[in-house]
Parts: structure tokens; C-alpha cells; sequence
């Protein structure tokens, strides 16, 4: 809590549920600076969140209020008097009364940035494509490999996880150099390493809870997690994966390079 910024999000979560969309406009922070905040608060047990359609919304844990009541309350009483406190407080009651939501943000961000990719289209930019899942050490890591394989010409690709794995698992490398594709050298990332906004989501199936992330198409693949598992689950999740990339890149020559994307 020594951070001010990691402070003022946690003024602000004592008095309301909030998502990140609301917090970075209140705040003035980028979205990835909130979420890694929100990342550190929720590790130590301070703060919870629930996800709701494609939102994702903290507050100060019950277990946190349980154990810490009084602590909350002097903490509240003293947020209310004090600056930068008090003015993001205010700013949030401001913005509340002025219909701020996160579906209006979001809708915003979207729309700037499907205005941003028709003129990247036009000068000859490849879309982004990030495939995303927990430690970032299997899945996300083949689908990853696929992809540059088959389509480094028509996307570009990062893989990410919401937490970070030691290293790629050692039997996705091999599963994946029985296809002749080599992805020893990746190594896991977190989505604070890849591009804010990219065009296409793509979670493997593990119930990731990302910050938001503005992108042009989300879909989840509903992938089981190999890891642990014999290797014959390794070969079959891989089989799946590449179906998935080859169909993911078809689409995308439709929708971004012959002209369907709105």
C-alpha cells in the first residue's frame, strides 16, 4: 500500500464495486497501470472481483472487511478529507451522474479503434491476434506457434497469461516439433507485454479473468488444459488448436483483407 496510486484504488473500491474502465477514467491511470495494481491488491487477498457477461468488476474483499473492519472504516473516514482522495471520489460521483458505464466506455474504445484499423487496413498494417490463458505455458504457447507458422504473413501474433508460468511446457515443445514447428524459444508473457488493444481476443478456455482488453472480436475456445496429462492429451489439444488457427486465419483474410470488416 506504500503506492499512491495502488492507495487510490483502494479508496476508491471502499466505497464502490468498479471495473477497470471506470477507475482508469476516474484516475487518469492506463488501463494496463490499473489492472496490475488491482493484480497486486487481489494477490494479497485485499480485493475480490465477479465477473459479469464480458466485465469484470473489484471490490475490498469480505474476508479483507471481516478481518480488517475498523482498519476500513478509519481508512474511509480519512480518504473523504483528504487529497488526491477526495477529488477522485468526487470525479467518480461526477461521472456517475453524467451516465458513465463501462458497456458506454467500452463502446467508445471500440468504436476509436475500428476507426484506427480502417486507415491501419488501408496502409497495409497487419492485424494483431493475441491468444490468452493463464501461465501462458501450453495452449496459448502452441496456438501461438501455429499461427506464425501458417499466417505470419497475414497477422501478427502474441500469446500472454493472466499470471506467469517459470517456462513452456516441455511436452507442448514436443507435441509441436512432431508438426515440424519449433516453439522452444517462446517463453511466457503477461498481457501487460503485449499491445494494449489488438483486433482479435482469443482466450483458450480456462476462465481467464483479464482486465479488459479493446479488441475487434473476443471468442473463447473452450480448450482443456493438458498440462499434467499424459502426452496423447497434448497431441490431441495441439490437433485442435491448429483446426482452430487455420479456421481463425481464414476468417481473418475475410474480414480484414477483402473488405468485410465494418
Amino acid at each position: 500500500m506504500s503506492d499512491s496510486n495502488r492507495l487510490r484504488i483502494f479508496s476508491l473500491l471502499l466505497e464502490n464495486e468498479l471495473c477497470v474502465c471506470e477507475m482508469e477514467k476516474v484516475l487518469g491511470l492506463t488501463q494496463s497501470n490499473v489492472s496490475r495494481h488491482l493484480q497486486i491488491l487481489k494477490s494479497r487477498g485485499m480485493v475480490s472481483c465477479r465477473k459479469t457477461a464480458q466485465w469484470i468488476y473489484y471490490r475490498i474483499s469480505d474476508e479483507f472487511c471481516r478481518e480488517y473492519g475498523e482498519l476500513c472504516e478509519f481508512l474511509k473516514t480519512k480518504f473523504l478529507s483528504e487529497e488526491p482522495f477526495k477529488s477522485d471520489l468526487k470525479k467518480l460521483k461526477e461521472e456517475k451522474v453524467k451516465g458513465f458505464s463501462c458497456e458506454k466506455a467500452i463502446e467508445e474504445v471500440n468504436s476509436s479503434l475500428a476507426r484506427r484499423k480502417r486507415k491501419e487496413r488501408s496502409s497495409g498494417m497487419k492485424p494483431k491476434v493475441a491468444f490468452v490463458c493463464v501461465g501462458n505455458s501450453c495452449r496459448s504457447q502452441m496456438a501461438e506457434g501455429f499461427a506464425r507458422y501458417y499466417g505470419s504473413d497475414l497477422i501478427d501474433v502474441y500469446s500472454a497469461g493472466t499470471e506467469i508460468a517459470d517456462k513452456v511446457n516441455p511436452l507442448a515443445i514436443e507435441v509441436m516439433k512432431e508438426k515440424g514447428i519449433d516453439i522452444s524459444h517462446q517463453f511466457p508473457k503477461t498481457i501487460f507485454d503485449i499491445p494494449k488493444e489488438v483486433d482479435y481476443l482469443i482466450t483458450m478456455g480456462c476462465g481467464v479473468e483479464c482486465p479488459y482488453i479493446p479488441c475487434r472480436h473476443k471468442e473463447d475456445w473452450g480448450l482443456s488444459d493438458p498440462a499434467g496429462k499424459p502426452i496423447e492429451e497434448f497431441r490431441k489439444i495441439r490437433d485442435e488448436i491448429e483446426k482452430k488457427v487455420l479456421h481463425l486465419l481464414e476468417r481473418v483474410k475475410k474480414e480484414y483483407y477483402y473488405g468485410e470488416a465494418k
